[in-house]
This record gives C-alpha cells, structure tokens and sequence, in this order.
C-alpha cells in the first residue's frame, strides 16, 4: 500500500474520507450531532468568559475584567438562541452542509479573537499570573473542539487557530515553567486531534455497516430491486418533500402469463423471467424515483415529477411494450404482457395508503378489461365454429 505524504496526511485529517454514496446522510448526521452540542458549547464559553474576567481582577486593565468577557457573553447568547431556534429533525441535505458551513465560518474568528486576546493578556500581566489567560483560552478551544468532533473540519481548524498564537507565545517569551505548560497543551491538543479523527471514522465505519443493513433489509434477493419495505419509504419520502401542487406518479404492474409459464416450465425458468422483467424495468425506469419488485409477480415503479399527467400515461405504454418483447430462458421462448395501474399525486392522494389504493384499483379495473376482452374473444371463436 502507498504511504501518504505529510500534506496528504494533513489533509485527511481535516477531510477524513467517506464514501461518496454517504454524504447527504452524512451531513445531516453531522449536523445532527453538532445541533445538540452548540447550544451547550456557547453557555459554557460563556461561563468560561465570566471566570476569565473574574481571574483578571487586580492584574489586568478594565477590558479584559469587563469588556472581552461582555463581549464573548454577549456573542455566545445571540448564538445559544439562534442555534435553539434551529430544527433537530426532518433537515435536508443541503440544508445540513449550508449549516456546517457557517458553523465553520463562525468558530474561525471567534478562536483567533480569543487567542490573540490570550495572548495581549499573557504580556500585560504580572508574571505569577501569565498561565491565566493562556489556561483559559485552552479550556474553551478544547470545549469546542469537542462539541465539533463530528465536524472535524472545524474541530481542528478552531484548535490549531486557538493553539498556535498561544503557545508559541509561551514557548519563545515563557520560563521554563510557561515552556512546559504550552509543551503539554501541544500534547493535549494533538491527542484532541487523533480523537476527532478516530471518532469521525469510527462514525462513517457505523454509517456504512447500518446502510448495508438497510439495503440488505430493503432489497429484494432475487432481482435486485428494491422491495416493497423501501418502495414504501421512498413515496413516504417523496410525499414529504412534494408540495401541495407537485405532480409524481405512482405505477403498479402484474404480470400477464407469469402464473401458466411458472407452473408449465418450472420454478428456475420463473425465478429467470422475474429478473429479465426486473432488468427491462430497471433499464426503463433509470431516470425515475424507484423501481421494486413488492411481491410474486408484482412491480411498482415511482415516477419522477411531471408538468403534466398524460406523461405517466406514455410511460405506462412503454412499460407494457417492453414487458410484451419475448422472453428467451433456457432454449425456451416465452410471451408475458403486463397491466399497468398508475395513481397520481395530489388528485388521487396525498398519503401513502390512497395512492398505492388508487393505483391498485387502475391496475385492476385494466385487469378486468383484459378479461372481459379475452370472454368475447372466446364467445367469437365458439360462434365462429359452431355458427
């Protein structure tokens, strides 16, 4: 295996990979975990910021007693109440990155406005105070790299932007005491560093092995499709995105003749015609929403929005003739056809239960036409012979 070079390694550590398919879900578990722990983190700047001006009292001047502490109070409570009045649940893709993003922006300058303070503090005190201010900054860097964890870009950005001007402070104008106190900060803050790291990991490790489940549990064996569980989750999802005045479809397909091949041929060539019907399906449908497979000889397919209705008509005429092209299976050539009911959004429904019902009643009523179509055609053959 290549080993990475240092910039490599640097870059990983603030962009840990992951696999592309994951990062909607990622951003939003992400974004999850960081909602629950800001609101917390900027309560605990605030305390931090009011002992910090508590220490200043009688060793440094009047801004750092009263008007940095006011100010990083002040900025920490606009924040605690902005982030309370963010949703916890049902938040987009998008709309977790877009949130991420300013998180990222807004932890940059608050670190440096505290480590730059820290260290015009760290010259205007008396020497047996100097670690004060330093020591104060480190706790809140290392709350907050905490609370971002999940986020390790800004995790470690705010660490490095509030570590650096701090200890190297210490370390060039410092006593060996000061030296040894900013050696230690570096330690803790590069085991901070491996922690963000390894928790991210282990995050996406746990991510992939639950979508791996959810595809096992959510894919049906033999075609590949998706099942009925998913297709049931993917309108669910659809209907909680659309609004009032979005147009989708909804299709359920039988198989015509599957039944009589099945039972003359045997189940292997049963089990081959359901896949080669899954494959035209799949191949068919690979612009809309969802194709399963929702029992025996059952297909559903959900169709991508539309500006109008007849659309779903034509793509339900295709469906039909594709299923109806001959089918080759060991030597073997078999005809199925299909009827296909569609169901469409809001004027058949706006739950889950009316649309699939709709669909299922267009999918029969197709049914009894193609029976009633096939008794008159056996009555002509009768009058026919016997007329």
């Amino acid at each position: 295996m290549k080993s990475l070079s240092l910039w490599e390694r640097i870059r990983a550590l603030f962009d840990p990979a992951y696999p592309p398919e994951l990062a909607d879900e990622l951003a939003v578990r992400q974004f999850v975990q960081v909602r629950q722990l800001i609101p917390v983190l900027y309560l605990t700047i605030a305390v931090i910021s009011i002992s910090a001006g508590l220490a200043a009292r009688h060793n440094l001047p009047d801004v750092f007693q009263f008007g940095l502490p006011a100010f990083f109070v002040i900025l920490s409570f606009i924040r605690y109440r902005s982030w309370r009045r963010k949703p916890s649940a049902g938040v987009l893709p998008h709309e977790a990155r877009r949130n991420l993003r300013s998180i990222f922006l807004a932890t940059f300058p608050m670190a440096l406005a505290g480590a730059l303070a820290a260290v015009l503090g760290y010259f205007l005190s008396v020497e047996a105070a100097r670690a004060l201010p330093p020591m104060f900054i480190m706790l809140a860097v290392f709350a907050c790299a905490n609370c971002l964890s999940s986020h390790p870009r800004a995790a470690i950005s705010t660490l490095l932007v509030g570590m650096t001007p701090v200890v190297g402070t210490m370390l060039i104008w410092g006593d060996r005491g000061i030296a040894g106190i900013a050696i230690t900060m570096i330690v803790v803050g590069l085991l901070q560093m491996r922690f963000i790291h390894v928790k991210f990991c282990e995050m996406v490790k746990n991510m992939t092995l639950q979508r791996d489940m959810r595809l096992l549990a959510e894919t049906d064996p033999l075609t590949g499709l998706s099942n009925r569980r998913a297709f049931t989750n993917a309108l669910d999802t659809r209907l909680a995105v659309s609004g009032s005045d979005t147009l989708f479809g909804v299709a359920m397909i039988d198989l015509d003749g599957f039944k009589p091949a099945n039972d003359r041929h045997g189940h292997a060539t049963g089990d081959a015609l359901l896949i080669e019907v899954a494959r035209r399906l799949k191949a068919l449908g690979a612009a809309e929403e969802c194709v399963a497979r929702i029992g025996g000889d059952e297909f559903a397919i959900l169709f991508a929005g539309a500006s109008d209705p007849a659309v779903y008509a034509e793509k339900a005429a295709a469906i039909r003739s594709v299923i109806s092209l001959p089918y080759a299976v060991d030597e073997l050539l078999i005809s199925l056809s299909a009827s296909v009911g569609v169901s469409h959004f809001p004027r058949d429904g706006r739950t889950v239960s009316s649309l699939l019902k709709a669909a299922d009643r267009a999918l029969y009523a197709e049914k009894a036409k193609l029976y009633d179509s096939d008794e008159d055609d056996e009555e002509g053959q009768q009058i026919s012979l016997f007329g």
